[in-house]
């Protein structure tokens, strides 16, 4: 009897969840992008000086000044700054506000490129409604420490939406512009083997790529941002080796540490001297063949 009274209220219980889900509110896009902008109300009012930001700011103020984008700056900011010379486009005018303000505007440029790219993508009604609800939960992670993951998201669903509509251009763009401000847009190459236009798709590359690479120049000298690209890619590699190195110093179960394929499989062997790239290219090549 009490197993029969306790099934009888599960279903109630779902009877009712399920017809609130079915609510037309919940089925409305402008319920989520209102849902989204109160979200980044509620992070500036309780972080208004997220150290992330701080850093974001950082990389467009040393550019303006020709200072080194890679040093420390602890009267400043906490940490180091690991995004490309490029971004500092990209966050300039968010910097030049007053932080509170730039920090608002800088979250509603991430949540609405997200919106936009969710919106634009060539998912059913019901596909973009999931994403949307489903990725709200980890938006709000993000936003709590302004991470620029959210525009690495929309920069990668932009390029694959972009190359399945044969607009390799602009796909080529997003590509290069994720790669160059954080490395991980790099993931949108793999979109190649999709394009009906390779060859389009790889002269737009190397055409972003060029643009992007002297875009700082209209702000710095340009040996400066020469300087700067070579400083980056010593930095990457030196944040490589502090995240292997976080394992090798018994710190096995930080999981906030390399979390990717690579890390897992170095927890899990607990071998830390081997190169990533035999993991790496058996890998690439099967892809290629798949």
């Amino acid at each position: 009897m009490k197993t029969a009274k306790i099934e009888r209220i599960l279903f109630l219980w779902y009877n009712q969840l399920a017809k609130v889900i079915r609510h037309p509110l919940f089925h409305d896009y402008r319920t989520i992008f209102f849902l989204w902008f109160f979200m980044c109300v509620f992070m500036v009012i309780k972080h208004q000086y997220e150290n992330n930001f701080l850093i974001f700011c950082g990389v467009w103020d040393h550019l303006n000044a020709q200072l080194p984008l890679y040093a420390p700056y602890p009267k400043e900011y906490g940490d180091v700054n690991h995004y490309g010379p490029v971004f500092s486009l990209l966050i300039a005018p968010f910097a030049i506000m007053p932080r509170p303000l730039g920090l608002f505007f800088w979250l509603l440029f991430l949540v609405s490129f997200l919106y936009v790219a969710i919106r634009y993508s060539d998912l059913s009604h019901f596909e973009k409604l999931f994403v949307f609800w489903f990725c709200s939960h980890e938006l709000l992670n993000a936003m709590f420490l302004s991470q620029f993951n959210i525009g690495i998201a929309a920069i990668v669903l932009l390029a694959f939406t972009m190359i399945e509509r044969r607009h390799d251009f602009w796909a080529a763009f997003f590509i290069m512009l994720g790669t160059m401000t954080k490395l991980y847009g790099i993931l949108g190459l793999a979109f190649f083997f999709f394009s009906h236009q390779k060859i389009k798709f790889i002269v737009s590359l190397l055409f972003w790529s060029v643009m992007m690479f002297v875009a700082p120049m209209l702000f710095a000298s340009p040996e400066y941002v020469v300087s700067q690209y070579f400083e980056w890619y010593a930095d990457l590699l030196k944040k490589n080796a502090e995240n292997i190195n976080m394992l090798a110093i018994g710190n096995m179960a930080d999981l906030s540490t390399n979390i990717s394929l690579l890390g897992f499989i170095r927890r899990s062997t607990q071998i830390l001297t081997y190169s990533d790239l035999w993991i790496i290219l058996p890998n690439l090549i099967f892809f290629c063949i798949a």
